[in-house]
């Protein structure tokens, strides 16, 4: 892996919050520029990048081990820490991030806090997790149903999550005809 986002992954690791959060915003954001045609255009993150990570070119295997060692982080990390990082993987292509992501969120579904399960939610919106994108990408592999998903968390017997679940229905899934 890159030197600059080894760097980025361990810092990432501190226990200095503000380093940890900057260095998760920072590869989250490496992410999204690869997601976002002229995305700095704006200017809107560019200072929160430096030359060489604006300049950074990862092809999407390289893109892909980011994002596992991301998932790998998620898995050790606290909530707090970990609501963060399904932010950050929620940044990357689907074909890169979205395998990773159903396995992660199917792993650890039941430890989630209401803020990561928000996040994760979000994340595997971003990521575009349909049953078509699904098929090809995974054939063989059973369907993650989002809406399934989050129709178990309004059940979910932590209210946080439950709560989170009603919000997510609330502002996303209205336009829905069906109930879900």
């Amino acid at each position: 892996m890159n030197a600059l986002l080894e760097t980025l992954l361990l810092e990432a690791t501190s226990h200095e919050k503000e380093t940890k959060s900057f260095a998760i915003l920072r590869l989250a954001l490496i992410l999204e520029k690869h997601t976002i045609r002229n995305w700095y255009e704006d200017g809107t993150f560019v200072s929160e990048l430096t030359e060489e990570m604006i300049t950074l070119v990862l092809d999407k295997d390289e893109q892909r081990q980011l994002v596992t060692a991301l998932c790998d982080l998620a898995r050790a990390e606290n909530d707090a820490t970990r609501a963060s990082l399904f932010w950050a993987i929620g940044k990357a292509l689907g074909e890169v991030a979205g395998e990773l992501l159903i396995e992660l969120v199917r792993e650890g579904y039941a430890e989630l806090d209401g803020v990561t399960f928000h996040n994760a939610v979000i994340a595997l919106q971003n990521c575009c997790i349909t049953e078509d994108w699904q098929a090809a990408n995974n054939p063989g592999v059973p369907f993650f149903d989002l809406k399934i998903f989050i129709r178990q968390a309004l059940a979910h017997p932590n209210l946080v999550i439950a709560k989170y679940a009603q919000s997510v229905v609330d502002r996303d899934f209205r336009s829905f005809t069906a109930p879900i």
